[in-house]
């Protein structure tokens, strides 16, 4: 399966972060089982993604290591630590609600099985907070 994403010049980068509670790092092995399990893969470039496709509208959820370089080695994941990700996509005007909310529901699910805490900036959200946050971006 080939994704490939290009940025165009109109599309949005939406991009949230996932750390470890208490300053302990996720394992690789754990972020791959997780991943796989939420049919991501690594294809051409060394990060997770999958590819959604709603009402003819399609986006590609990437996850990546949140510090630099950024990439995930599927050689040696399974023996490393990670003390971030980041989950990020882009999309063009008009946005897809739809998809958007999928961003954000696959966001949360896997901070959820990884024990992490859903950030953006400085700020980690609440399940009430992050509800809060997915409306206003809706609406913008």
């Amino acid at each position: 399966q080939d994704i490939r994403q290009e940025i165009r010049p109109k599309e949005i980068v939406y991009k949230l972060f996932i750390r470890p509670k208490f300053d302990i790092a996720f394992s690789g092995s754990k972020i791959r089982q997780i991943l796989e399990s939420k049919g991501m893969h690594v294809d051409r470039l060394p990060v997770f993604c999958k590819k959604i496709l709603i009402k003819e509208q399609s986006i590609v959820v990437n996850v990546a290591d949140m510090y630099e370089p950024g990439i995930i080695e599927l050689d040696t994941i399974d023996s490393s630590y990670f003390k971030g990700l980041v989950i990020f996509m882009t999309m063009g005007n008009p946005r897809n609600q739809e998809l958007l909310s999928t961003f954000f529901e696959l966001s949360c699910e896997i901070s959820a099985l990884l024990q992490g805490e859903l950030f953006l900036d400085e700020h980690v959200f609440t399940e009430q907070e992050f509800s809060a946050y997915e409306l206003i971006l809706l609406e913008d």
